[in-house]
């Protein structure tokens, strides 16, 4: 069906920014920002402004609206940028004032001027043989300005701040195409569309740069102009510049079938594989929220929670069809999963578990060639069926809780005594565990969003209550304290161990006793949220101890060794035969002997763990935690692999030092001792 001229204008009109962890969308109804806070959740604002075309009439003019839209949206964007650093770091800060807007204006325009304008110029006056042709001058001078745009763009794009507010940026386009599609305004939609997009902002600088390059050009109709009528030229034609840009890209969008507009954009199109990146899920959702508040939609509750225990179907359906091939080749007619890891692993994070003292549960999954029962007794079925499995396509078999044998009896009345195998060798079955696990390790894309979420959240509880401690506080009082922070994070914490100076220097796994803590604390967890654990350690220093600082150096350097070793197609052997070098070379040739180097992560703390020889291929999408020591020190964060390289999910929140080391031509970054001082 062909869109009314009214539609395409409504479209032209819908548009948005990156601004820090949040969106900002602009359409004819009303102005959206929406941020990530802290907690996960999504803050929001909603405004409806009257643009300034629409209230100084001649501002809405040809040639000249453009100028009146870029004044309002840079505005705007100051605007944002400040609700959304407000909103991040959780400030009383008051808001902007006019004046203070109007001078962050005046000083981005002054910089952009000088970068963009002047230095160009500068910089293709030095070419003498071009000086007496304004045409070839202009063209100079218009790639010296577009190289210096590139560097510029490209030398930002390295801070990870601005990675994430690129990141942002995809998650807006991606968002206004789903809306342009017509489509339901869903993360599943907008998950299968391109971050770039022709009306975006960094393709109108691109084509500012092609249009005055061909505007200076005509000014060699009236002669060769000297260095400061140039500079004259350059800031009298900015507004004019922007105004033709603005139409010509207003132009385009509405014809963008034309293979002369199609080449037109390709510059800004180029330009964006920089400024855009693929964003999460969680960043999408933040950009279809504020897209649905700026076009006056109505947004769920539930859309501005951060959801970290939702189910998908998809994924468990995945899963089920593993199993079934798994029993076809082995030729089984069934198999019970009853262990919590597995369990968690088959629901996408549900738990059957009431104790944490064990690895076993209080429900089971039972997969046949044609269903899947969840079995339990009449104290757990309801509870599990409505929290763990829910929408999940199971089917419910129950028996008493004072009836031993009332488990046995449904297996025997499913028929499927014979042929039934089981992860734990329940009613004398064959225990097929380590057949299975493999299954479990590479990571499905749901999965792997949601271990990214643990990581960061692991990182910031760990190094935020490492920020809190105290010289005298006790190995115990830290543990409460590491312990509060993960739970408060939503996060299991499955291992928690706090050593100080006494017991961290002869221990590997320094469970928290009463001893004070006076010289320094080390602490390593394990967290587990939606069935997945993984592991952190950061050690705090209340002084400066330069032994301990050039030994956790050292350690640094056997887990950067690790980690950059560990590779698609490579064996944990492999790893484990560079650590055992790498302690080598640091003058610690027998370390590794003392303690297990980590391995496989998963949905169990270790699901592998590395030994020489260990013949366990490296595969795309697994989780790996090294956890190299040196008696007093550890290095250990836990790592994506995939075809790519290596992603740090226990990533450093910023507020903890790094050491950085070159790993077969990677940098890679380890968390240094954080020195408190009283």
């Amino acid at each position: 069906m062909k869109r009314s001229t009214d539609k395409k204008e409504k479209d032209l009109a819908t548009g948005g920014q990156a601004i820090i962890e949040g969106v900002l969308m602009r359409s004819s109804k009303f102005t959206a920002m929406a941020v990530r806070q802290s907690d996960g959740t999504i803050a929001t604002k909603q405004i409806s402004l009257i643009p300034v075309t629409r209230r100084y009439k001649f501002l809405s003019l040809p040639f000249i609206r453009g100028i009146g839209v870029l004044w309002d949206a840079m505005v705007i964007g100051i605007k944002a940028l400040d609700y959304s650093a407000r909103t991040v770091s959780a400030t009383d800060e008051k808001p902007l004032t006019n004046r203070d807007i109007f001078l962050a204006i005046a000083l981005a325009l002054l910089l952009a001027v000088g970068l963009f304008s002047l230095l160009p110029l500068f910089v293709a006056s030095f070419f003498n043989p071009i000086r007496q042709n304004e045409g070839l001058f202009s063209l100079v001078e218009g790639v010296v300005r577009a190289v210096i745009f590139v560097i510029y763009i490209r030398v930002i794009s390295l801070f990870k701040d601005v990675k994430r507010i690129f990141e942002y940026h995809g998650a807006e386009h991606k968002s206004i195409h789903t809306y342009e599609a017509g489509e339901e305004l869903t993360v599943e939609n907008a998950r299968k569309h391109t971050t770039i997009h022709p009306r975006c902002g960094t393709s109108f600088l691109a084509l500012v740069l092609i249009v005055s390059i061909f505007i200076f050009s005509l000014l060699g109709i009236f002669g060769t102009l000297d260095f400061w009528q140039r500079i004259i030229t350059r800031l009298a034609f900015i507004p004019l510049i922007a105004g033709l840009t603005y139409e010509i890209q207003r132009f385009s969008a509405r014809h963008l079938d034309s293979l002369f507009i199609k080449w037109l954009a390709l510059p800004g199109m180029w330009v964006q594989k920089i400024t855009t990146a693929e964003p999460d899920d969680d960043q999408l959702q933040v950009g279809l929220v504020s897209l649905k508040l700026a076009l006056g939609m109505t947004v769920n509750p539930s859309e501005l929670s951060k959801d970290i225990y939702m189910h998908d179907k998809e994924e468990f359906e995945k899963k089920i069809k593993r199993l079934k091939e798994f029993l076809k080749l082995h030729d089984y007619g069934a198999i019970l999963l009853s262990k919590q890891y597995n369990f968690a692993w088959l629901t996408g994070g549900g738990s059957n578990r009431i104790l944490f003292s064990t690895e076993d549960g209080v429900g089971s999954l039972l997969v046949t060639k044609d269903k899947c029962y969840l079995i339990a007794d009449n104290v757990e079925i309801n509870r599990l069926l409505e929290e763990e499995v829910k929408d999940l396509d199971v089917e419910a078999m129950e028996y008493r809780w004072d009836d031993d044998k009332g488990f046995e009896n449904i297996i025997k009345e499913l028929a499927l005594n014979g042929d039934m195998v089981s992860d734990d060798g329940a009613f004398g079955t064959k225990n097929v565990e380590q057949e299975i696990a493999p299954l479990r390790w590479q990571l499905t894309s749901w999965e792997v969003e949601k271990a990214k979420r643990l990581g960061k959240d692991i990182a910031n509880a760990l190094e935020s209550a490492m920020l809190l401690i105290e010289k005298g506080m006790s190995e115990r009082q830290i543990e409460a304290l590491i312990t509060s922070h993960l739970m408060s994070n939503f996060v299991e914490p499955v291992l928690v161990l706090v050593g100080g100076e006494k017991r961290g220097r002869i221990y590997r796994h320094f469970l928290p006793k009463d001893e004070v803590c006076n010289d320094y604390v080390m602490a390593s967890v394990c967290g587990r949220r939606n069935g997945l654990i993984l592991s952190s350690t950061r050690i705090v220093s209340f002084e400066k101890n330069d032994a301990l600082f050039e030994q956790h150096r050292k350690n640094c350097y056997v887990d950067a060794v690790a980690i950059g070793n560990t590779i698609v197609g490579k064996t944990l052997g492999d790893v484990f035969d560079k650590i055992c070098q790498a302690y080598e070379d640091m003058e610690y040739p027998d370390e590794w002997k003392k303690h297990h180097q980590g391995g496989l992560a998963g949905y169990r703390a270790r699901e592998a763990k590395a030994v020489p020889n260990a013949p366990l291929r490296i595969e795309s999408n697994e989780l790996f935690a090294w956890n190299p020591t040196i008696a007093g020190t550890k290095s250990e964060d836990t790592i994506l692999v995939t075809e790519e390289g290596r992603d740090i999910l226990t990533v450093s929140t910023g507020k903890w030092p790094t050491l950085k080391f070159n790993v077969n031509g990677v940098e890679i970054e380890r968390p240094n001792i954080l020195v408190k001082e009283s």
